[in-house]
């Protein structure tokens, strides 16, 4: 979905945070449910609110647009299909 080869990051915490995310994407797009994919399901759709502030956080140092990464992910995982699952 995402071509993050051809980006340039002005500095390491930019990079490391950027690759927090695409890690996080890349868990999330796991084939198998298990709790690494549900956790970050949670953190990119900022659902459950506490994981809000985090990706928040992360999105400030690398630069992007938090918005953007909660609408992408709850197009693709329905938050309130996690809240149906763990019974919120």
């Amino acid at each position: 979905m995402f071509d993050f080869e051809d980006i340039t990051f002005k500095y390491g915490e930019q990079e490391l945070a950027f690759r927090v995310i695409e890690q996080a994407w890349k868990d999330a797009n796991m084939p198998k449910d298990c709790y690494e994919r549900t956790k970050a399901i949670c953190f990119l759709t900022g659902y459950p609110a506490e994981w809000r502030g985090s990706l928040f956080f992360y999105c400030a140092l690398a630069e992007l647009n938090p918005r953007y990464i909660m609408k992408m992910a709850r197009e693709r995982w329905r938050p309130e299909l996690l809240k149906k699952e763990n019974g919120r």
